[in-house]
């Protein structure tokens, strides 16, 4: 039975990709997603290959007092208020280095506004990291954001503000390593090979709910129950190898 409801969480996103320093120079380190939602928009089979992905920056910051992500939030929602600048601004953390490192994750579609973001974070208290170059770097990423989900069929829901996001529950939390296997069999189905996919889980009165995220603007939304059975299925078979 399909939920009626909305469904509005605060949770997280885990996902993995190439990540190399921002073309224009600046003291600050600021780093590109050199391919965003890989497993759509890049590989000769895919819908998307060769047409230009949405911009994702992420801002190196260090781990100070001010940089908590809470306050983060609270500086992005002071930037907004105070400034005509149009963004939107997750703090979370990456690998980098091999160390896991605090970022705000910037997506904007007029990336002439970087270096005054920049500096409106730096007036708030916000302390980066010193600029260093990074050539090509696969980092394991995780944001933090709000949510709002529409119901489309039984645990299966997608963003009320971006029609290309869907998210399929899962039964338990999976690892990054597990996620990654039972997704490249999954992926052997045709119908399931251009999707980008990512982990998520949503904070609810009951604790975390585990949903696997999905992105393409080309999804056939009927065959996604399909998919979130396929899931079910090799994560049962996981828990038992």
């Amino acid at each position: 039975m399909v939920e009626k409801t909305h469904r509005q969480a605060y949770g997280t996103i885990t996902k993995k990709e190439v990540l190399s320093s921002y073309p224009l120079k600046m003291k600050e380190m600021v780093l590109e997603a050199r391919r965003p939602f890989p497993g759509y928009y890049t590989g000769p089979q895919s819908p998307a290959s060769g047409i230009k992905p949405p911009y994702y920056l992420f801002f190196i910051i260090k781990p100070t007092n001010l940089c908590t992500e809470d306050n983060i939030i609270r500086i992005t929602q002071k930037i907004k208020q105070q400034s005509s600048l149009v963004f939107d601004s997750c703090p979370g953390q990456l690998s980098l280095f091999n160390i896991m490192q605090p970022h705000i994750r910037i997506h904007t579609s007029d990336m002439d506004i970087v270096p005054e973001l920049v500096e409106h974070y730096k007036e708030n208290g916000i302390v980066f990291q010193k600029a260093k170059e990074v050539t090509e770097a696969t980092s394991l990423i995780r944001i933090k954001k709000y949510f709002e989900l529409e119901p489309v069929y039984e645990n299966v829901y997608r963003a009320a503000d971006n029609p290309f996001f869907r998210y399929i529950r899962i039964p338990r939390q999976i690892d990054w390593g597990s996620f990654e296997k039972i997704t490249d069999i999954i992926k052997v189905n045709n119908d399931f090979a251009n999707y980008d996919y990512a982990l998520a889980a949503f904070y609810q009165q009951c604790g975390f709910e585990d949903y696997i995220r999905i992105y393409s603007e080309h999804c056939d939304c009927t065959k996604l129950p399909e998919l979130h059975q396929l899931y079910c299925t090799e994560i049962e078979k996981h828990l038992f190898l």
